[in-house]
């Protein structure tokens, strides 16, 4: 499986590529948010150690 990562300044920017990922018919499961420490990821999925 392949993996492609985007770097985006903000939440707002992050929200619009996971929306288009979506779109793009990308499970949501498969689509995964690192942000620096103490940003509120409101409703994106965050990644987790088990991925």
């Amino acid at each position: 499986m392949r993996r492609i990562y985007f770097l985006a300044p903000d939440i707002a920017v992050t929200k619009r590529v996971a929306d288009d990922l979506i779109l793009a018919r990308i499970d949501e499961k498969l689509i995964h948010v690192i942000a620096k420490r103490n940003t509120p990821l409101e409703d994106l999925p965050e990644a987790t150690l088990l991925i």
